[in-house]
């Protein structure tokens, strides 16, 4: 349940991304890199449980930086990463 709620936040995530008109390209294209390499992750995990543990606390810490970077000027963007954080954290990633 954890991986598909997390897919469908993503989803939520990429939608979101094209609706934020304020968003700079540089935290645009670093977002879009981000849900990337979260995607990845969890398409690794569905294959292998064991075999994403290397990157995920890359990845959780990425998710981390992002909500204290937009939280001032992009709250639903917050919103959706504090979720992606806590899915990660539900799958031990």
């Amino acid at each position: 349940m954890s991986k598909q709620a997390l897919a469908e936040i993503l989803v939520q995530l990429h939608e979101e991304l094209q609706k934020t008109p304020t968003l700079d390209d540089d935290d645009r294209v670093s977002m879009q890199v981000l849900a990337g390499e979260i995607q990845a992750a969890l398409e690794r995990s569905a294959h292998s449980p064991s075999s994403g543990s290397s990157s995920p606390p890359a990845i959780s810490k990425r998710v981390e930086d992002s909500i204290q970077s937009f939280e001032a000027h992009h709250p639903q963007l917050t919103t959706i990463l504090s979720q992606i954080a806590d899915r990660l954290a539900d799958m031990g990633i």
